[in-house]
């Protein structure tokens, strides 16, 4: 078998393992894919509406921090009213009892109590600001939590994805490396039965018939052309040349080490000659362009 064959028919068998790889991984994978998607979108769907609620809640104690944030300051400006009411009733007993200093320190102690009594409330209205505030920021590092979890989830999908790919190519390389090796040790157990036979028959009635009685050197020939039906091959030598061909000339066709078939030259012209089918000695084998042809000399 020459170099060049041997070339062609693994860059053959590489081209077939890879398009039957491609193929059965996309086809293997593509369900898959959809329901690993499916799966996940759920999930995901799962967990915004978790978040939804959350924030819901959160945004309804909000709102009610508010409102009650309004409620103090709306008693507040009602206590402030009343305590200018009492400080302008206080100035007016005052200058009504000026004589009466008991009454006026007495009023003094009560204006007192009410300035300390605004500013316990200030306080707390500044307490329920912070605790709003505070209650903001926590809103805010949940939702940044649940983008940092999405993320995750997104990452864990995809390497999910590339393991269960990795998966599927080892198994699949197996399965083809164990296809061929099957394939091949076939192959070999029938050439070992059939090939001596095949070649001896095809010496055996290439010899027979109109070429009898015919003077044939040894030539070596290729196959440049073939017809539709495989029963017509035109090879590279002719009337002229180191070859000379004549009508009549059989030649046995071979690819790389396997015999194909035997012709019968028809007609030559100076640089080629058309040769006819005799009989395809091994079934299913046609022959090609690119085989080797030698003329059949016992």
């Amino acid at each position: 078998m020459s170099t060049l064959t041997k070339t062609f028919i693994i860059l053959n068998l590489v081209f077939s393992i890879a398009f039957v790889t491609v193929s059965a991984t996309v086809l293997s994978q593509k369900k898959h894919w959809r329901e690993e998607h499916a799966a996940l979108s759920k999930e995901f769907n799962d967990h915004k509406r978790d978040a939804a609620d959350k924030e819901k809640t959160l945004t309804e104690n909000a709102k009610g921090l508010e409102t009650d944030r309004n409620a103090f300051r709306d008693l507040a400006n009602t206590r402030e009213v009343e305590l200018n009411n009492r400080e302008e009733k206080i100035r007016r007993q005052v200058a009504q009892i000026a004589a009466v200093t008991s009454e006026r320190d007495d009023a003094n102690a009560r204006a007192t109590r009410l300035t300390e009594s605004v500013k316990s409330q200030a306080s707390g209205l500044k307490l329920l600001q912070t605790e709003y505030d505070k209650t903001k920021n926590r809103l805010a590092e949940t939702s940044a939590t649940l983008n940092k979890r999405t993320t995750t989830l997104f990452g864990t999908r995809a390497q999910l994805r590339g393991l269960e790919l990795k998966h599927k190519v080892v198994l699949h390389q197996l399965d083809v490396a164990t296809s061929q090796l099957t394939y091949h040790r076939k192959v070999e157990d029938v050439l070992e039965k059939t090939e001596p036979e095949a070649l001896a028959l095809s010496r055996r009635r290439a010899g027979e018939g109109g070429g009898g009685g015919i003077d044939v050197p040894e030539i070596r020939a290729t196959v440049k052309a073939v017809d539709g039906s495989g029963r017509t091959v035109v090879l590279n030598v002719g009337s002229e040349g180191e070859s000379t061909v004549q009508r009549g000339y059989r030649f046995l066709v071979y690819r790389g080490r396997d015999f194909v078939g035997a012709v019968q030259v028809a007609s030559v012209t100076k640089d080629m000659c058309s040769a006819k089918l005799i009989e395809p000695i091994v079934p299913g084998r046609r022959i090609r362009v690119g085989d080797r042809a030698f003329t059949y000399t016992d």
